[in-house]
Formats: structure tokens, sequence, C-alpha cells
């Protein structure tokens, strides 16, 4: 508990009333926040600060999942060892390949580290997931963003045969089929990105690739573009941060998305309670169920009540 970045009061809260968590989250978490709160959930930011890697908070985490507490795991985890800009110079060599995507035999000590670093930090996200999706009633939100697979884009067919990723690895293809994950392609320039950023989201919940809604104006993407060129600038943010950033219009369609799905949830939760279903409690005469029942159903805070995880339902309560 001490070494846990999260303090008692922000722990206890999240366990009960569920929580959202984005890792490796950076600084847009304003749209994920909101969605959080308006569903009654606390959202939790996951990353350098945190670090998925520290034991207190991957213990934290993954307890937390198991008593059924996560709604919703997203995030995109750092690309660096499986980066194309390895494969140009002046840029660092490569580590990985299409036939050793643990890391290369060549890698020196400390680059076979970074490698085993960040396949720890993919196989906690889905990890996360995987047990709270069976520790919960209704399955939790997913989605993880990555690089496009390079063979998808590149215009050099030999460079794209060197160059690893993520979607080819066997444990990701495992995990794809056991969850029924879908893939979505897309660029982050048509969502406001400075850089074309060919990307792929994988995720349980339909994605509306191509709508127009969700895609970044001239003046939005300007916005962007001086914000982050600012943050270059200032020192608070390097090139490859800036590039890794979610364009604006991408957190609006992941906004979308993880909105739609904690409302089928918390649909779900209402239509299945007891206090929706006036289940008989043990011993109680069934005259007074079913006037109880029927008062459940006329009152317009029983619903509300129930949904934000208050059980048993009582007119006194202050939600």
């Amino acid at each position: 508990g001490a070494q846990c970045p999260w303090n008692r009061r922000i722990r206890r809260k999240a366990l009960m009333k569920g929580m959202v968590l984005h890792l490796f989250s950076g600084t847009s978490d304003r749209e994920f926040r909101k969605v959080a709160q308006e569903h009654g959930h606390v959202y939790l930011g996951v990353d350098v600060a945190q670090d998925l890697a520290r034991p207190a908070t991957w213990s934290w985490l993954l307890r937390a999942a198991a008593q059924g507490c996560v709604r919703a795991v997203l995030g995109g985890p750092p690309c660096r060892t499986f980066s194309l800009c390895r494969h140009f110079a002046p840029g660092p060599p490569p580590l990985r390949s299409p036939a050793y995507p643990h890391g290369l035999p060549t890698n020196s000590a400390v680059d076979q580290a970074k490698v085993r670093y960040d396949d720890g930090l993919f196989l906690r996200m889905l990890a996360l997931f995987a047990v709270a999706k069976a520790a919960s009633a209704a399955e939790p939100f997913f989605l993880l963003e990555q690089p496009q697979r390079p063979q998808s884009y590149l215009s050099d067919k030999n460079l794209a045969q060197e160059v690893p990723s993520f979607w080819a690895t066997p444990t990701w293809a495992r995990f794809r089929d056991r969850h029924a994950l879908r893939l979505f392609d897309l660029c982050q320039d048509e969502y406001g990105h400075t850089k074309k950023k060919p990307t792929t989201l994988a995720s349980n919940t339909f994605c509306p690739v191509g709508d127009p809604i969700f895609k970044a104006s001239r003046e939005e993407a300007a916005a962007y573009a001086r914000e982050q060129a600012k943050r270059e600038s200032d020192g608070r943010g390097m090139p490859s941060a800036a590039w890794a950033a979610w364009a604006p219009g991408l957190r609006r369609l992941i906004q979308w998305m993880l909105r739609g799905c904690l409302q089928a949830q918390r649909d779900a939760s209402v239509s299945s309670s007891p206090a929706e279903q006036g289940v008989q409690a043990p011993g109680q005469p069934e005259a007074v169920r079913k006037a109880q029942a029927g008062s459940r159903r006329d009152d317009p805070s029983m619903k509300v009540h129930v949904a934000q995880g208050h059980l048993p339902w009582r007119r006194d309560c202050s939600t």
C-alpha cells in the first residue's frame, strides 16, 4: 500500500465504483476521464510516474481486475523496440526481427533488457484485460493501439519484410483469437496528427473508422501542431513523445467507443440486478415482495442507484 502510486482514498473509491484504466496515458486524459466520470467510475492513468512494471503498481491493478472492478483497459504500449525508425540511419539499430520477435541473438545485455521490459508491458496490458473479463459479469472495454504492420503501407517490400510488428507475434495472434478481437486501420494525419502515422487499433467493440465526424478540421490540426511544437521547445517533450501522442480526432473516436461500451455495461447491470428483477429475499412473503418490486419500478431513482453499484437499493441513500 505504501508504495502504490494512488493513496488509500483513491484506491477505495476505484474498487467501490469501478475503474477505467488508461495505460501509457501520457497527457491525453481529458476525454477519457470525462467518460469515466459520466458513468460513475474512477479514471486511473498509468504512465511513467506510476510505472506499470513496478511491483506495487502491478500487484494492486491485478488484484483490482481479479475482483471485477476494472471496466475498461485502453492504451498504446511503447513501440520503441519495434520501431521502423531503427531501420534508418542515423537511428539506433534494430532489436527485433520477424524471425526473432522477442530479441535478436546479437543484442547486447542492455538492449535485450529493453526488449524484455517492453514485452512485459505488453503482457501486463493483455493480462489485465483477460483477468478483468474473467471476473466481470459484463465484458470490459479493451483497446490497444500500435503502428500498422509495415507490409500494409511500405512501398519498399524488402524493407517491410525486415521490420518487426507486434501484430505479427504469436502472442498477439493467440490473444486475438481467444478474445475475438477486431483490428481497425487508419492514418492519424486525417485525425489531426502532424505525421501520417499509420495506426492499427485492436478492440472488442465497433470502431467507426472513416466517419468524418471524428476527423480533425484544419484549425484543429494546426492547433495540435502548435501544441506539440511548444512541448518540444520548452523541454516538456521530445519529438518521439510528440509523435507517439494520439491525434485529437483519434482521442474523440476512442472516447466514443469507450462511452458506448460503458453504457452497455450499465444497461446490462441494471437489467440483471436483483432490484430490477424483483428477486425474492429469503423468508420474504410473496405479497410483500410483489408490492416492493412494483414500488421499485415506479421510483425513477432506482435505476441510477443500482447502476452506480449501490445495493441493496434504499430510498434514503444520498445517491
